[in-house]
């Protein structure tokens, strides 16, 4: 009786500690079907439901630089077309479009923008604290180096 007990604490446990994370928030899960620009794209599920999906946390080049928002885009692209990803939200942007965290094997991929230097910081309410501050160092990083578009001064960056 006990090792049963066991077993069904061990399973309870492995199936909400991924949810603890985001306790007030949504998790869910699908393929990235479309990336409409360095910080926005399309994530559909299983069933087939369509959501559009802002990264929280950074702002990608505005599209009247294009040179600047080819680049984002096309790195967000390589990150993430086709691909299977986990969406974690509390909320949706003015906009309707979900305001989240994707993750693809647990690789943020907003953090991994800023760590190419695709994109810029851009605090958002949302954010955790621990999520802030590794934005903020990806970014600080990125300019340090001169990565991605942080080469050239950048005056262009959608807020």
């Amino acid at each position: 009786m006990s090792k049963l007990v066991l077993i069904v604490c061990r399973g309870f446990a492995i199936l909400l500690l991924p949810l603890l994370a985001f306790a007030d928030g949504q998790t869910l899960h699908g393929y990235v079907s479309r990336i409409m620009d360095g910080d926005r794209l399309q994530v559909i599920t299983r069933e087939g439901a369509r959501y559009p999906v802002r990264l929280q946390g950074i702002a990608a080049p505005a599209s009247d630089d294009r040179a600047s928002a080819r680049a984002s885009k096309r790195s967000l692209e390589m990150l993430l077309a086709g691909k299977p990803v986990t969406l974690h939200y509390k909320r949706r942007d003015e906009r309707g479009n979900i305001l989240g965290t994707v993750t693809l094997g647990g690789m943020d991929a907003a953090l991994r923008q800023l760590e190419r230097g695709m994109v810029r910081f851009s605090d958002t309410p949302t954010l955790d604290g621990d999520q802030r501050k590794r934005y903020r160092a990806a970014e600080r990083q990125a300019r340090e180096r001169s990565m991605g578009l942080w080469k050239q001064r950048r005056s262009s960056w959608r807020r």
